[in-house]
């Protein structure tokens, strides 16, 4: 059986539903990377799927995600799928935790497209992004 995603090199988020998708894109054939904050979580992935390539990193900090997913090389499947709730009421947030939410839900997601669309174009080669969100997202 045909593996479709063979030669193709996949970057996950993982948190929640990331790990399934990063498992399930294993099977498929592709070179799998995933980010995540937990080393512990990333550890016990890998001891499950020792060819699963990790990397530890709080994707809210920019600059760090962005030269650990430069290193990576070109990407030719992209799923985000960070994201956090910080569950206040709406008239206590503090800025620093509306930057935190913001840094995480959604820059941490442009920033990361930005670099595999950049690498893309850079090969001349196609990919696909796929954006998850929660349901309180």
């Amino acid at each position: 059986m045909a593996k479709r995603f063979e030669g193709k090199t996949a970057l996950v988020e993982v948190g929640g539903i990331g790990k399934a998708v990063a498992e399930r894109l294993l099977q498929e054939g592709a070179k799998v990377y995933v980010l995540g904050k937990s080393q512990e979580n990333l550890e016990k992935l890998k001891t499950e799927h020792s060819s699963i390539n990790t990397i530890q990193i709080d994707v809210s900090d920019w600059d760090r995600t962005k030269t650990a997913v430069e290193q990576i090389g070109v990407v030719d499947l992209l799923v985000n799928n960070a994201g956090m709730l910080h569950q206040e009421i709406f008239v206590n947030v503090e800025i620093d935790k509306f930057d935190k939410i913001l840094n995480t839900n959604f820059k941490s997601a442009f920033n990361i497209t930005q670099i595999v669309a950049r690498g893309l174009i850079s090969a001349g080669r196609q990919g696909v992004v796929v954006n998850i969100s929660g349901t309180r997202g």
